[in-house]
C-alpha cells in the first residue's frame, strides 16, 4: 500500500460513547473475568501493528509481558499519525485513542482491512486500561503521551528527534474491570504461531519477563509450510486471490484424520467459523457433485452426506480472508456472517477442488473412501 492512501488525519470519523465502554465492557472485548476479554485487548493492538506491516511497513512486532496485567506493544511501521485534526483542533494519536472510531485505528481509506473488537478501535482498549502509555516514532520525533482509563494526562509530547518510525503501546490492565487479570503467556504464543502464517513477511516477538520467557515467530512459507505433513507441501492444496474487494487464501491438505479447522477474518480468529468455512463446502460439494468419474449424487441423496461433512472429516482445514466490512454473529469476531465473503471464498476455492478431482484420483479415492457406503 502506498503512503497516499488516507493514512493521515482526516481519515478519522468520529463516533460519540466511549462512556459505555467502560460502563458494558462485555460487549466490546468479550468475557472479562475469564482472561478471554484481557486477551482480546492485546490482540486489538496486535491487529493494528500486523495491518502496518501487512501493507508494507515494518517486518517485526515485538509483544513484552512485564506482569500478570501489563504487556507492551511495538511496531516498526510509520506510526500513529501526530498531526493536529483539521476539524476537532487535536493530536491524531489522541483521538484514536480517546474517541471511538468508525472502523479500526483509521477511516475507512487507512487500511484495505481492519481486524479488531467492533471496530472500535485501540480507544477500547484504552478505556478499559488503569494505565496507557503510546509512544511513536514519526515524523523526525519520538512523540508520547500517557492515559489513565482512557482520558489523557497530559498533552501530546515531543520527546527528542529520532530517524526510527513505529509505534509501541504499553499498557496495564484495569483491575476495576477485569477480575483477577493474567496474562497467558502459552495463549499468546498460540496466537502468534497462526498469525505468522497469515503474514509470512512479518517476525513476530514473544518475551516474558515474570519468568524469562522468550520465543519467535516466522513463518516465511506462510500456511502451505505451516499445514505440509510427512507428505510435504505437494500434498497441500492452495490458493490466494481477490474476488469483489475480498481477500481469500486458503490451504487444505488431504487426510483420513483431519483436525479442526482454523479459521481467520482480518487476522482474528474465528473460532465458531462462518461465511468463510461455508464457502469452502459448497465449492466442495459443487465439485463432487459435477464430477461424473464417481457417483458422488448417490452418496449425496442416499446416504446424507456433502460437501460439509466431508471437508470436516477429510481435510485439514487453514483459511483466512481479508474484508473490508466484517460481520459477525457477536461483537468479540467468533463466528463471520459477511455474505460477501461465502460467495469469495466459494468462488476461489471451486476450480481448486475441480482440478483435485481431475487429476488427483488415487488420492481422491483414498481420502474420500469413508465416505462411500456403496463400495
Amino acid at each position: 500500500m502506498s503512503d497516499d492512501c488516507g493514512y493521515d488525519v482526516e481519515s478519522i470519523t468520529v463516533l460519540e460513547g466511549m462512556e459505555a465502554v467502560r460502563k458494558r465492557p462485555g460487549m466490546y472485548v468479550g468475557n472479562t473475568d475469564d482472561g478471554s476479554g484481557l486477551h482480546n485487548m492485546v490482540y486489538e493492538l496486535l491487529a493494528n501493528a500486523l495491518d502496518e506491516a501487512d501493507a508494507g511497513h515494518g517486518d517485526r512486532v515485538t509483544l513484552t509481558i512485564h506482569g500478570d496485567r501489563e504487556i507492551t506493544i511495538e511496531d516498526r511501521g510509520r506510526g500513529v499519525p501526530v498531526d493536529l485534526h483539521p476539524l476537532l483542533d487535536r493530536p491524531c494519536v489522541e483521538l484514536i485513542f480517546t474517541t471511538l472510531l468508525y472502523r479500526g485505528m483509521f477511516g475507512l481509506d487507512a487500511y484495505d482491512v481492519t481486524g479488531g473488537l467492533h471496530r472500535a478501535g485501540v480507544s477500547v482498549v484504552n478505556a478499559l486500561s488503569e494505565r496507557l502509555t503510546v509512544d511513536v516514532f514519526r515524523d523526525g520525533a519520538h512523540w508520547r503521551q500517557r492515559h489513565e482509563r482512557g482520558e489523557p494526562c497530559a498533552p501530546l509530547e515531543r520527546v527528542r528527534e529520532t530517524s526510527s518510525t513505529g509505534t509501541r503501546v504499553r499498557l496495564s490492565a484495569d483491575p476495576e474491570i477485569f477480575l483477577d487479570p493474567v496474562l497467558d503467556f502459552d495463549v499468546l504464543a498460540t496466537r502468534l504461531d497462526a498469525l505468522a502464517w497469515m503474514f509470512p513477511s512479518v517476525t513476530l516477538e514473544l518475551f516474558d519477563h515474570r519468568d524469562d520467557r522468550h520465543s519467535s515467530f516466522h513463518t516465511p512459507g506462510g500456511m502451505i509450510e505451516a499445514l505440509a505433513g510427512a507428505g510435504g507441501v505437494d500434498e497441500v492444496l492452495h490458493a490466494r486471490a481477490t474476488r469483489e474487494g475480498v481477500r481469500v487464501e486458503f490451504a487444505l491438505r488431504p487426510t483420513r484424520w483431519a483436525r479442526p479447522a482454523r479459521t481467520f477474518a482480518n487476522g482474528q480468529e474465528t473460532p465458531g467459523h462462518g461465511a468463510h468455512l461455508r464457502g469452502l463446502q459448497r465449492a466442495l460439494h459443487g465439485a463432487l457433485l459435477s464430477d461424473s468419474t464417481r457417483p458422488w449424487r448417490d452418496v449425496f441423496t442416499h446416504h446424507g452426506v456433502g460437501g460439509a461433512s466431508i471437508l470436516r472429516g477429510s481435510f485439514d482445514v487453514m483459511i483466512h480472508v481479508c474484508v473490508p466490512r466484517t460481520r459477525y454473529a457477536v461483537a468479540t469476531t467468533r463466528e463471520l456472517e459477511s455474505p460477501e465473503v461465502f460467495e469469495a471464498v466459494a468462488q476461489v476455492a471451486a476450480p481448486v477442488f475441480e482440478a483435485w478431482l481431475q487429476e488427483r484420483g488415487e488420492d481422491v479415492d483414498r481420502v474420500l473412501e469413508r465416505w462411500s457406503p456403496m463400495r
